[in-house]
């Protein structure tokens, strides 16, 4: 990604440290570590949104995961990201079908 952003859920360098302490970012690009760390940081978007009153729901996770949880939550995301989760949202309702 233009961020730096690495592998199929676009994690970024910090991201990486904070869930797969001790391994290497360039794994970010393999399947099953890239998919351990995006699950992990779902976990943590999760309980930062719960812990901020603000429920985790697919938008709200999405919009939090594009933007970061405290842009998001202060109300300071750009457009890119509330586009981002819209799409999310849909994509999961389509999913749900």
């Amino acid at each position: 990604g233009g961020a730096g952003e690495r592998g199929p859920w676009q994690i970024r360098e910090a991201v990486w440290v904070q869930h797969m302490e001790g391994r290497p970012f360039t794994h970010a690009r393999q399947e099953k570590a890239a998919r351990e760390c995006a699950l992990r940081h779902l976990r943590w978007l999760q309980g930062e949104l719960e812990r901020r009153g603000v429920a985790p729901m697919p938008f709200n996770l999405a919009a939090a995961w594009n933007a970061g949880v405290g842009g998001y939550t202060r109300g300071q995301a750009p457009v890119r990201a509330y586009e981002y989760a819209s799409d999310v949202e849909n994509l999961y309702r389509r999913g749900r079908k």
